[in-house]
Formats: structure tokens, sequence, C-alpha cells
């Protein structure tokens, strides 16, 4: 305990690493004649993309920051006022560390919500926005209105309903919770605080690390809604993305790769590479992979231990808590009405299909532990698999599998498993498996599962799959990110700012 309070008490104070970081990055501020915003992160990866981004693409800028993180983890709790004011306490003490990190290299000015509040916002608008967010909360009947929700022009229904799954801690929405009205009257203060900084300061550009929840969607729909250029940053394999009106997610653009790689010189060569690649994320070390890689746990690593599976089928379970509409739209309202449909159907017909948690749950995912949980407890005549098997083991004995729109779709189709989804996944127009469109068709496809013939999957198209998602070097615009292999640096702690300062040295020489 003491252990553990002492851990997030130094993350509240400058380290060493910091401090070297701060006198290396210091540099001092100019007057320019154009603005540019910058959402600054509780993050080392970004606090060195974002170190490159002022002294590469804004070195002739004003550059202020956006501090993102005006919504935090609130469960359902005993106590939950205390708890939520000890989070807002931790926060404010963090964010004072790392405004001292960003302030170094020439930032003006960072905002974080409550100073635009108190900036922009008087009392008698305060009440009003109040007032017109308890209207739109007393308005919802169902939580398909949620994901329609259009605030001041501002589409953000989906953002809101990814924003209460993840901060609200739980696995779908409840309608009458308070907290989904909170979630409403920030959004609502948020828009028009940002309709009010662009109009004061003009940003040309702003830049941001992500693109979901409100925290970013909202900044970045806002200022796509008033003419500025949006960039992104990274993804698998790209270092930044020019977003849009039609395209505002963060995510790699996987609806264009199809039509991008017919445009590509050596598209053979690029082939063999994607070919190269699944060698690599199957049959070798994935420690040795070049993009960034979500995965705690390598799901191809050999089991020392054989067990034999006798399913159909296996359901490969996401993780629960993360934001669901990043690739576009579901046919479930979110995966928890999606697996609680498909847990019915599979006790109510006795199918022999088993559910694999995913293997970052005991890792990354853990607040998805309870929700595996009481599925356990609630179908107790459905079988499940560790979240340990290899998946070489699993594909080795199955017909097909299902996955809302994990990257596992693809693998199964290398490997001659029928793939079925529940909404877009980056590999969808490619065509490599089952994408039903409907609750209908996906039950109909589900029911005749193991009686369906092998998909024809040509083997070419994934490599071409592979190398656009995870290789294709698609930069909106040049970075010394890409030079040094910012992606590489494993951000873990501070430590990782000295071998940034390393790896720049070391270009700088060159």
């Amino acid at each position: 305990m003491i252990k553990k309070l002492f851990k997030h008490i130094s993350k509240l104070i400058l380290d060493e690493n910091e401090k070297k970081f701060i006198n290396f990055s210091h540099s001092e501020k100019q007057k320019f004649k154009y603005n540019a915003l910058v959402v600054v992160p509780e993050e080392y990866y970004y606090v060195c993309y974002n170190y490159i981004l002022s002294n590469e693409r804004l070195k002739n800028f004003n550059i202020y920051g956006f501090w993102p993180y005006f919504i935090n983890l609130n469960r359902k709790r005993n106590f939950e006022k205390f708890h939520n004011l000890k989070t807002k306490f931790y926060y404010k003490f963090v964010k004072k560390k790392f405004f001292k990190i960003y302030k170094s290299f020439n930032f003006f000015k960072i905002w974080d919500l409550d100073e635009l509040n108190k900036k922009y916002i008087s009392p008698s608008e305060n009440y009003k926005i109040i007032k017109i967010s308890n209207k739109i909360y007393s308005t919802i009947r169902n939580k398909e209105e949620i994901l329609n929700l259009k605030i001041e022009n501002i589409y953000c229904g989906d953002l809101i309903y990814d924003s209460y799954i993840r901060f609200r801690n739980q696995p779908t929405v409840d309608i009458n919770d308070k907290f989904l009205k909170e979630i409403i009257y920030l959004s609502l203060l948020a828009i028009r605080c940002y309709k009010k900084l662009q109009r004061d300061y003009c940003f040309k550009y702003l830049y941001t690390s992500f693109a979901t929840y409100i925290q970013y969607g909202l900044l970045v729909r806002v200022f796509l809604n008033c003419g500025v250029k949006v960039y992104s940053g990274s993804t698998l394999s790209q270092y930044n993305k020019s977003l849009s009106k039609k395209d505002f997610y963060h995510v790699d653009n996987y609806r264009k790769f199809k039509e991008t790689f017919k445009k590509l010189k050596n598209k053979e060569k690029k082939i063999i590479e994607g070919k190269k690649f699944i060698r690599n994320i199957f049959f070798k070390n994935r420690s040795n992979l070049t993009f960034k890689d979500y995965m705690n746990v390598n799901p191809y690593k050999k089991n020392i231990k054989k067990t034999k599976l006798k399913y159909d089928g296996i359901i490969f379970l996401p993780n629960f808590f993360e934001s669901q509409r990043e690739w576009g739209k579901l046919i479930f309202i979110d995966f928890y009405e999606w697996i609680n449909f498909t847990c019915k159907l599979i006790s109510n017909n006795n199918l022999n299909i088993a559910l694999k948690p995913h293997p970052n749950i005991y890792n990354i995912n853990k607040e998805s532990v309870k929700v595996v949980e009481q599925l356990k407890q609630k179908y107790k005549n459905i079988s499940w698999i560790s979240p340990s098997i290899s998946n070489h083991e699993i594909f080795k004995s199955v017909k097909f599998g299902i996955s809302p729109w994990g990257t596992v779709l693809w693998e199964m189709a290398y490997f001659g498993v029928n793939a079925i989804s529940t909404g877009d996944h980056p590999a969808i127009k490619y065509n490599f498996g089952f994408n039903p469109r409907s609750k209908k068709e996906y039950k109909e496809i589900l029911l005749s599962a193991s009686k369906l013939s092998k998909f024809k999957v040509n083997k070419n198209k994934i490599y071409e799959y592979c190398y656009m998602y995870y290789i294709n070097k698609n930069d909106a615009f040049k970075s010394l990110a890409r030079e040094i292999q910012l992606h590489n640096i494993k951000f873990e702690n501070s430590t990782s700012l000295l071998k940034f300062i390393k790896k720049i040295k070391s270009y700088e020489k060159i």
C-alpha cells in the first residue's frame, strides 16, 4: 500500500529524467503572425512527438496547447463524490508537471476546459448550458437516440456514448444515469468554448493525438467545422494523418486502401513485404515488429501443453471499454449488447461455440475481467477457453470465428477459417469473410455457421492489406519522428525521454 502510494506521489513531481528533458528542449519564445493549437496529453510519446512538431512544422507559429483531460474515470461505487474529488486533485498536480514540460519548448499558453470555461462562459450562459443539457438528457428515450445526438450542429452522439462506457466503466449505457447528463453538459460546454477560442485566436492548424471520446473528438469536429486544418497523431504505421469532415477518425483510412495500392509502384515487391510481415507476426518473435503493437501478449505463442478443442466456432471477445466506433458503424449499439444477443442465441440453439477472452485481459484490459465473470455466471451452459491458448491451435480445430472488428478477422482468413464480423473493421473492403449488415443477417449466418462453405480468399489480397495497414508509410507530412523511428522507443517511463534525446543527438550528427 505504501509502495503504491509512493508511486502515485512520484508521478506528481518532476524527476531527474524529466528535468534533463526540460533543459534539452528549452527554447526562447518569439512572436509570429499565425497561431497553432496542439493537444498535449500525459504521454511521453506525445511529449517527444510534440517537441518535434514545435521544431519542424511549427517553428514559425505561435504555439498554444490544450490539456484534454476534463473527464476522468467515474466508477459507480460507494463514496463516489470523494473518489471523484481525489481524482480531480491528483490530475491537478499531474497537469502542473506536464505543463512545465510542454512549456519548455515555446508554448505561449496551455489551457484546460476549466480555464476556457472561466475565460468564455459567464454565469448566465452556464445556466443556459445546464438548462439545454438537462433538456437533451430528459428527452432521451433509448440508447439509439444518444448515438444520433447533434449539439450545435456538431455530431457527437458516438463520442458521448463511447465516453460513457469508458469513463463510467460500464459495458453499456444506462440512460437514467446522471453521469450521462454530465457528459452531455461537458460536451455542450466544450463546443461553446472551442468556437469562442477559434474566434479569438484564428488557429491555422490543430494537431491532436487522438480523435476519440469527447476530450479529443469534440475539438477535432468543431475545428474542422470552422475550417481549421486538423492533423492527428500516429496510427499503426502512420506518424500523422490529415483529418477532414468526411474522415474525422484518427485511425487509418482503410476505405481507401485498395485504391491507394493501385497507385503505388513496385506492387509485387510490396506484396512480398506483406508476406514477410505475416511470417513474422505468426511464426517468429512478435516483439521485433516495427509497428505500434497494442498486444501485450502474443496470441500466436506456442503452448507447451496442447489443448484439444472440439468446437465448431470461437468468439473472440474484444476489450469492452475501448472506443467502439472508431472504425465506423456497428450492427449492435455496443459490444455488450452484441455478446448478450450472441450468448442467448448459442444457449437457445445449443450451438457448439466457445468464448475466448481478449489476450490482453489480465494486462491492459483488466476492466473486461468483471464483464467476463458476469457472462460466465449468466450463461452457465456456454463453454469458455483460456485467453492464453494460442490462435494456432484454435485455427487448426474450428470452422469459423466471430469478432466485432478485431484484427483476428483477417488472421482467420489467412488460416482458412471463416471470419464473421459485426461491424466496420479495417479489412472490410477486402471481403475476407462474412460481414453481415443487420442483426437479422448476423443471426442467420451464426445459426448456419457450422455448415457454411469455406470462404474463398486470395492470399495475395491479404498480403496487400497487411502492407497497407501495417507497413505503408502513408504520412500526411514528412517528420523527424519517422526518421528516428519514434514508434520503436518503449515509452513506459521517463527514461524514454533520455532515449529520445540520444536519438535526436545521433541524428543531428549525421
